[in-house]
Order: C-alpha cells, then structure tokens, then sequence
C-alpha cells in the first residue's frame, strides 16, 4: 500500500511543468545577468571613448597648430642663415626680390608676409593679396618715405609698380622691438592686419653680423583666418568641438563653433572676444577646474549630459594659447541608449516566444512518454511479452526501440543465458582493448605538443607527463616524476634559490583552490639545477562529473621576458649612450622633486665642439665623443643621481640630496675626467651650468633652466678657448696623417706673408696671410689617407669630388670659432679662379676674397715647385705657370708681387 502511494506521488509530477519552469528560471537569469553586465559596460565604455575621442582630437589639432606655427620658425631660422653669412647680396634689388619671394612661395600659405626691417628703418616685403597673388613692397630712402608695391613676375622678380602706400616704421612695430629684446626668434601679440582685413600673428628673429651688430629683423606674418575652417573640419569626424584661446585672457584664436574671434568697432580699432561669448558654461567650468587641478582632462556634469574636455597648453616665445577639445556625452550615449531600448525590447520578445515554442513543443514532443511509461509499468509487473508503441523516429522513439531491444534480450538472456555471457565477455575484451589504444593514441598526441603537460590529483601529487614536459624541466624518464609531490620537483624554490614555504607555493594553492584557466608568469626548476621563467595554466579533471585532479600546461618565455625588459629599456633609455632620455628624465624630475630630497641640485652640460668634429672626422668620431662623455657621468653619479641625454650634445643630473658647493665640486670633476678623454688627438671638452633648489615652493623645472642659463654663459668662455685648441688639433692632425701636406702648408703661408710683405700691407693683414695660408687645407681632414697619398692624376671622379669639397668643410670649421672665423672666407675661396671656372661657388674676378687669391698663387707656385723637388728650374717654371695663369686662373695684379717675393728670397 505505501509503494503504491509513493508510486503515484511520484506520478502527478509533471515532467514539463518541471521543464518550463527551469527553461524560464534560466532564460530570466541568463537575459539579466547577461544584459546587466552589457548594458554597463556599454555606458562605461561610452565615456571612455568619449574621454579619449576628446584626448586624440586635442592631440591631433595641437600636431596641426604646430606644424601651422612652425613653418614661420623654420622659415626665418633658415633664411637668417643667409644673412649671416652674406650668400645673398640684399643691396641688390633683383637679388633681395627674388629671394624674398621664392621665400614666401616655398613656405605655408598661412604665411601671407615676409620681409625684414632694418636698424635704419628701412622695410622690405614680399606678401599675397586678398586674391593670393604676389607682391612686392618696398620703403626706403629711394621711396622717399612711402611704401611702393609691385606686381611680381613668373620669374620671381619685381614687375609694374601698382601703387604706393603710407610707410610705417619698422623699428616701432611691436615685432621688431620684440625680437631686439629678446635677441632670439619670438612672436609679437596677436593683432589686427588692416591689408588682409583679419587677424595675424608676426614670426620675428633679429640678424646679427660677427661683431654682434643688428643687421636686420626677419617678420614673418601669419593669418589665422582658416583656423575656424580648419578646426571644423578636424572636429567632423568626432562630433565634439574645438576652442583655441589665450591662455588667462581666453581671448579666442579659433573656434569650431562658427563664433568670430574679433570684431570691429564703429571706429574701426579691433575688439577680441573671449570663450564667454560662445555660450557654453561647460567650457568655462572645465577651464577652471582645469587651472584648480591641473589635470588635463575634466568632465563636466550638464542638464543635458556630461561633457569631456582635453586640454593642451601650447607655448612658444611671445604665444601662451590653450586648446581644448570637447566631446558631449550625447554625442557617443543617445544612439547607445536607443540600441540599449531597441535590445531590451526585442529580448522580452525573444524571451516570451521561447517560452511558448518550448511550451509546445516539448507537450508535442514528450507524449509518446506516456506510452513508454505505460509499457514498461506493464513489463515491470511480469507481462514480458509487453513492448513500447514507436511512434517517431526521435529520442522517444530511440528509448522506445532500446526499451524493446532490451526487453527482447532479457527474454533472450532468460532463454540462453550462458551465450549470453560469452558473447558479453567477448565484447567487454573488445572494449579494453580500444580504451588501451585509445589510451596509446592521446599519449602520442601529448608527447607531439611543443608545450609541457603534466597532470595532479587534488593534493598535487604527479598522474602523468608528456615529452615536452620532461625536456622543459630536465628528467629523462617520466618515471622520475611521477608519484611525486610536483611543487617540490619544479616550484620549490625562488629565483634567487631561497626555498618556498608551504604558504608560498602557489603552484598547489592554486589549484587545490580551483582558480583554474587563467595564465600565471612563474618560476619553474629544472632538475639539473637552474630555473627559467614560465607561463603555466591548469584546468581541472572531472570523472562522473567531480574533480579528481588538474591538467597543467607550461611553456618557457625566457626569450619572451627578455625582450619585453629590452623594450622597457630603450623606451626610456637613449640607445646610444645607455642614460635616460628626456622623457623618462622629466618623469625622474617629478619623483624626485619632494621635499625630503631638498636641496635638490641640477647640473647642466654641453659638449663643446661637437658640430665641428662631425664635419672634421665624421659623425661616427662624433658618436665616440658622446659615448666618453656619457661613460664619465655614469662613473661620476651615485646610485640616487639620475643622469640623462636631453639632448644630441646636451645631458643633465640631477642631485638629490645635493648643496650647491657639492655640485660645483662633482661638475669640476666632471671637466677634468672629460678633458682626459681624447677623440682624434682634440681633448673632451664640456661646458656646465650648475643651479640648486634650497626651498620647497622653488620650481624643479626652474631651477633646470637657470643651470642650463648658466652652463650657456660658460660655454660663451670655455666654447672660445677649445675652439683655439680645436684647430690647433685638427690641423696637427692632419699633419701627422700625412707629413707632405704639412710641408706644404708651412711653405704656402711662408709665401703668403712675403707677398703680402712685398704688396706693402699692414702687419696684422699679413699675419692674418700667414694663418690663412698654414690653414688653408685644413678641410682635408675629412679626407681619408688613401686619397691624400694619392697623385692627384690617379684620383677617380668620385675622389676628386671628395678632394673638392675640402675648402667648405674648412670653412665650416674655421667659421664655427671667433678667433679664426675670420679666416673662413679666405680659406673657402683659394680654389675659386679668376675666370670663373673654380669651386665651390664659381665666384669670378674680384668677387673672390683677396686673402684666397693670394692664396691660390702660393698653393699653385709651391705645387708646381714640389713636382720639381724644389731645384732652381723648378723655381723659374713654378713662376711661369703663374705668369700664364694670370688673367685666368689667377688675379693679375699678384703675381709681379710673387715675383719680386721670390727675388728678394734669392737675393
């Protein structure tokens, strides 16, 4: 009677009452959780991409200002080049013309005015008109006090006079006073230009001649008319905006909005608007917080949404603007929100048919169950001969036929049970055998792996290993590891050999705590003894559905960690020299400057000479010089000091814990161990600021710059004094590289200065004669010892135009020192001809340089007297070949002066 009753308990149970309401438990668990945690990651992940939308647009327009603003730099830094060293006659109307204009062409069109002023208030120009076509303008005495424009020809040069214009001084512009304060390149205020009808900006830099005279200053005009056009266009594929604004005045420069930056007054003067007038509170409030916090990115909270704004300073001499960029959090959340509507939605619709159809189906697809069960009620109660209805050809239908089967083998089974039993034996052998085989087959698999495998029960004890497995850790046989505790075979201990306690092992506590599947970056042991770095994972091992044990994989990333401690370094080291690089400097700054390491002292320093032995011996001469100099300042910091290249010739230390006294001694010591090192017989040459921070609220960025203000007025001293020794060096350098061209310097300036002697000139010109003459070769130094052993007949044409560059590289050389700049010229033109024919420039007649004339002579008679070696007819056909030459090669006037040189040697 009881198991009747449990019988039909157990029967008004339904199966799909229980099926429908777990399908719809865990359809209603899997939606919410699932869309929880995508609906927040997705809202998360809006503002992050807003965020950085608004960092990569600020980086992308602050690369666009630069490149904008650095055209006009460039422009006046190279042509003021020219200036100095006079490669252009600006006397000249033609000359000064053209190469204004080729200048305004080749730059930025952002540029609309170049020119230059002059101390005596002269101003010449080259500028585009609201069309963009070129003029020319021009104010000088010649102009009687106006302003003359031209039109320009195809070929650069003035064309038609167009008008004239009231003339302005230049020396009361407030670009040119500007650049005369400053000494140095630097930007006027912004300003209105009453030609182009908008806004400008001046690029200005002062010309200065050897004595240290004004000669002019370059101006460079700049319109800031596309700066709204061109922020627009950046900001399209972003859907923020874009404002640029002076920095505390917030006097705008550009803008995304379409808002003017100025406007004009009845009177006509020019009244600047500031990020007040755009009408968006959000821009202020993120601007302050900005200047409170520091921080460059702010978010902003709005009736409307939040806002994210990146801000960027920008500042050159004479310009302090910021840029800030500006996403709304609409702009990324309004479509996220209508998809997140749209997938809530279309889920609860999803959610609600599933229900339904599993509903339906599993009523259609579960009623032959009843049969079965009917059936085999029956056959449990004895009626043998009793079997399942088939009804389809599904799962049921499967049970049904098994039920059946197994209904006609128990009667089979009764009937004959031993051939049963046989037959079952036989299978069950069969069964073994392809489990063996199986077992044979995945052991092969794992020894094929490249990673090792090994397997563990719960307490960490070794079930299996595979080939990869035991060459990775150093056993030959698996024997030797299986059985065993695995932690003490390869987790024992750490890198430095210090054993592991049981606490510390986290290789077993790992897996007995069944944090399974992801990667751990461990130490494993080898056998032999040594470790190497591994990347391990374990998964568990389940039999009849419980964990038994755990499957570990492992593979050796020695190489790997290798190369990642490789690429931190050279990211924050310089590659050549092995310091820190600016970057991570400034970062050290940071860390440093606290006020437990006060005072806090910076050593700034300069490499003297470096130019003028890459030209000299080459940029490879030059590297070694940087090497030397880094080798003394790691010998000389401790342990605290950070010392770091900032620069191609420049490095700097800073000095925790550090007086001004004790740096000025480490810096001493410094030149001195620097002034050991020798690179092509020039000794090691530097020059350094030294500069201390004694109180916390003193800048650490500061103090850096008036150590570098420092090491720059030495460098004005000890620069001087190494380049004397410099050329001493160079010359001597080449002598000893080969003794004939020291012959022949010595002879060619003994011949300089008796011809200068004959020609009746003053003391000083004939000692300068003397110098020019000893030094005139001194480029050959470039020149390698096969060359200059070489007959100057045998030379390739390749040679010979290495040999042709050697009176440019003399120059540069000689040019780069005051005490011998001025002998660059006379040694840059010795090989110019008096036809024209000559190098480097083809300079003719009397605009070569007296000194090089002179020299040419000389060089040409001691050649000529060399071929001979130096008898009395070697004498009279040297002066032949000079007489010859005069007219051509050689200036006239000189070599009667020659002759009587050689005269008064004779007699």
């Amino acid at each position: 009677m009881t198991h009747s009753n449990n019988a039909q308990k157990h029967r008004s149970t339904s199966i799909i009452r229980v099926f429908i309401i777990t399908f719809i438990l865990l359809l209603l668990i899997t939606i919410i959780g699932i869309g929880c945690m995508v609906f927040s990651n997705w809202e998360v992940s809006g503002k992050e991409s807003s965020a950085g939308l608004a960092k990569k647009m600020t980086s992308e327009i602050e690369d666009r200002v630069n490149s904008f603003i650095q055209s006009s730099l460039n422009m006046n830094e190279v042509n003021s080049k020219l200036f100095e060293d006079g490669v252009i006659n600006f006397s000249d109307d033609g000359s000064r013309d053209k190469f204004l204009t080729d200048s305004l062409h080749s730059f930025s069109d952002y540029i609309y005015s170049y020119g230059f002023g002059t101390p005596t208030g002269e101003y010449f120009a080259a500028r585009r008109d609201q069309s963009g076509k070129m003029e020319l303008t021009k104010n000088s005495h010649e102009t009687s006090n106006e302003s003359w424009v031209y039109t320009v020809n195809e070929d650069m040069s003035a064309g038609t006079f167009l008008n004239s214009e009231e003339a302005r001084d230049p020396r009361a512009a407030e670009w040119y006073q500007s650049a005369v304060q400053a000494k140095g390149p630097v930007f006027s205020t912004v300003y209105r230009c009453s030609f182009m009808k908008d806004l400008a900006i001046s690029a200005a830099q002062p010309v200065y001649n050897s004595n240290g005279e004004l000669q002019a200053v370059l101006n460079a005009r700049i319109l800031l008319s596309d700066m709204n056009k061109t922020l627009t266009n950046i900001v399209d594929g972003y859907g923020g905006y874009v404002v640029i604004m002076e920095n505390n005045t917030r006097c705008l420069i550009g803008n995304s909005l379409g808002a003017d930056n100025y406007e004009l007054a009845a009177d006509g003067t020019l009244e600047r608007k500031t990020a007040d007038v755009l009408g968006d509170p959000a821009i202020i409030q993120a601007y302050e917080q900005y200047l409170h916090t520091g921080n460059s990115n702010q978010f902003v909270e709005e009736k409307r949404g939040g806002l994210f704004a990146s801000f960027c300073e920008y500042k050159l001499p004479g310009i302090d603007w910021i840029i800030v960029s500006a996403i709304p959090e609409e702009t990324l959340t309004t479509g996220l929100m209508q998809s997140i509507r749209t997938t809530a939605f279309l889920v609860c619709i999803a959610g609600l048919l599933s229900v339904l159809i599993f509903f339906m189906i599993s009523r259609k697809l579960l009623k032959p169950m009843f049969g079965l069960l009917s059936a085999s009620e029956q056959f449990a109660a004895g009626d043998l001969n009793k079997r399942a209805l088939i009804i389809r050809n599904d799962e049921i239908g499967r049970i049904s036929e098994a039920f059946n089967q197994v209904a006609d083998n128990m009667q089979a089974l009764i009937n004959n049970l031993e051939q049963t039993v046989a037959s079952r034996t036989k299978e069950l052998k069969q069964a073994n055998d392809a489990l063996q085989e199986h077992r044979n087959q995945l052991q092969l698999i794992l020894d094929a792996t490249a990673e090792g495998i090994f397997g563990t029960d719960l307490e960490g004890i070794c079930t299996f290993c595979n080939a990869s497995c035991l060459r990775l850790v150093g056993f030959e046989n698996a024997e030797d590891m299986l059985g065993k505790e695995i932690r003490s075979l390869v987790h024992h201990s750490y890198r430095d050999g210090t054993l592991r306690s049981t606490s510390e092992r986290p290789l077993t506590e790992y897996l007995k705590a069944g944090m399974t599947g992801q990667p751990v970056e461990d130490v494993f042991w080898r056998a032999g003894g040594g470790c190497f770095d591994a990347e391990w994972r374990a998964m568990p091992r389940l039999k009849d559905g419980r964990r038994d044990g755990f499957v570990v994989t492992f593979s050796d990333i020695t190489m790997r960690k290798q190369e990642e401690e490789k690429i931190l370094f050279l990211s924050c080291h310089d590659a050549m020299t092995g310091l820190k690089n600016r970057r991570c400097f400034e970062r050290e700054m940071e860390v440093i400057d606290t006020k437990e390491n006060i005072p806090i002292s910076v050593i700034y320093i300069d490499l003297n000479g470096l130019k003028m032995i890459n030209d000299a011996f080459g940029h490879s001469v030059g590297d070694n010089l940087i090497v030397n100099a880094a080798e003394v300042l790691k010998e000389a910091c401790r342990e605290s000091d950070v010392a770091a290249r900032v620069g191609g010739d420049e490095f700097a230390i800073l000095l925790p814990k550090t007086t001004f006294r004790d740096a000025e001694m480490i810096a001493n010591r410094l030149k001195t161990e620097f002034s050991r090192k020798k690179v092509q017989m020039i000794c090691g040459s530097m020059a350094l600021g030294v500069s201390t921070k004694t109180r916390s609220y003193q800048i650490l960025e500061q103090t850096l710059k008036i150590a570098e203000n420092e090491m720059y007025k030495e460098k004005n001293i000890s620069g001087k004094r190494f380049g004397a020794d410099a050329v001493k060096s160079i010359i001597r350098s080449l002598h000893e590289k080969s003794p004939r061209e020291k012959e022949h310097s010595e002879e060619v300036s003994r011949l300089c200065g008796e011809i200068g002697t004959v020609m009746r000139l003053p003391e000083q010109e004939i000692r300068r004669l003397r110098d020019a003459g000893y030094l005139h070769d001194i480029g050959k130094i470039a020149l390698s010892n096969d060359i200059l052993e070489k007959d100057p007949e045998t030379l390739t044409e390749g040679e010979k135009e290495r040999v042709r560059q050697h009176p440019a590289v003399g120059y540069r050389i000689l040019n780069l020192y005051e005490d011998s700049a001025d002998l660059a010229d006379g040694v840059f033109g010795h090989h110019e001809r008096w036809d024209g024919s000559g190098y480097p420039k083809g300079l003719k007649g009397e605009e070569i340089p007296f000194i090089s004339r002179i020299i040419a002579i000389a060089e040409a008679y001691e050649r000529v007297r060399n071929r001979g070696n130096y008898l009395e007819e070697s004498k009279e056909c040297a002066l032949r070949v000079i007489l010859e030459g005069a007219g051509k090669q050689f200036d006239p006037s000189i070599p009667e002066h020659l002759r009587q040189a050689l005269i008064l040697d004779i007699s």
